[in-house]
């Protein structure tokens, strides 16, 4: 049976309650062969990117059987309670917030009885919330990855493979791209370099317009350095044969040039149709690692929808 219950007022996106620390959570209890029980005060919603990467991820949990998901806004503060047969490993934190919600401490208790007392309380509303299916969060218009360094099926990936794993082999097979925007305020000419890779093929022709959007940093409007400008440059004309157009927006005009912080790359085909690819830490969560190949260096997420 389950033996920990997790009750949150809000989906867990918000410090100190992020995807990583639930992430943490479910693994080190599945390492035990155990499961959580989440609580939620309300759903997330498929509205923007952080909620729906949290659908997905809570989805892909239930269907591993690691997660029991229920509906139930009591108004009481975020609690967890971690329950074991080993009593050692027994535990209850509840977070007090203060008037402007903002976490203040946490009270913890670990004897047996004060553990049990918060258990049955949680277990008490559980049994009056509503239980998730894991269907009611399935989202077909999206696709959500997880690039994983602790996964041997992310090491030593040719470019194919790994342009299969991010799911841009199926929106590139067949088809041509007529325009492509990549926006990274701090890409580097290696993210560029790997982009470039995964851009390659017969989907990419002369004509196709490439664009980047990316930010000079202090210390290059410091030195007037255009170095990291022209690597850019030079990598996408290195393996794709093109010259990108590079809007560098300027430090002096970050105030009045407002670039999002998002790093996405929007691929438009000849067919119209247009495809949103967001990543989370840019391209430098990828290392290429020649000859063996390309390896994932750091937990992340990425999200594709048709735009």
């Amino acid at each position: 049976s389950t033996a920990s219950i997790l009750y949150l007022p809000q989906p867990p996106l918000q410090e100190p309650f992020t995807l990583k620390w639930l992430t943490q959570i479910v693994a080190a209890l599945q390492s035990r062969g155990e499961s959580l029980d989440l609580i939620l005060g309300h759903l997330p919603q498929p509205g923007n990117d952080r909620e729906r990467v949290l659908r997905k991820r809570l989805h892909q949990w239930m269907d591993q059987n690691l997660l029991k998901l229920f509906l139930s806004d009591s108004g009481s503060a975020p609690t967890l309670c971690l329950s074991s047969q080993n009593e050692r490993d027994q535990i209850a934190l509840q977070l007090q917030v203060d008037e402007h919600n903002r976490p203040t401490e946490w009270f913890k208790v670990t004897t047996q009885r004060g553990v049990t007392t918060v258990y049955d309380r949680l277990h008490q509303l559980k049994q009056k919330a509503r239980p998730i299916p894991f269907q009611e969060l399935l989202d077909q218009e999206t696709i959500v990855i997880f690039p994983d360094p602790a996964d041997p099926a992310w090491r030593g990936l040719s470019i194919d493979m790994l342009r299969q794993r991010l799911a841009l082999t199926p929106i590139l097979t067949g088809h041509t791209l007529q325009r492509v925007m990549y926006r990274d305020r701090y890409l580097q000419a290696e993210g560029a370099r790997i982009l470039a890779a995964l851009l390659q093929g017969d989907w990419f022709q002369p004509n196709t317009q490439v664009t980047i959007h990316t930010r000079q940093s202090y210390e290059e409007d410091r030195r007037n350095d255009t170095s990291r400008r022209n690597a850019i440059a030079t990598a996408m004309n290195k393996h794709l044969g093109i010259k990108p157009t590079i809007e560098f927006c300027l430090f002096r005009d970050r105030y009045h040039q407002h670039m999002p912080h998002q790093r996405e790359l929007l691929l438009h085909r000849q067919d119209q149709q247009v495809y949103r690819v967001l990543f989370d830490r840019g391209l430098d969560f990828i290392h290429n690692n020649q000859p063996r190949g390309y390896d994932i260096k750091e937990l992340t997420y990425v999200v594709v929808t048709k735009h």
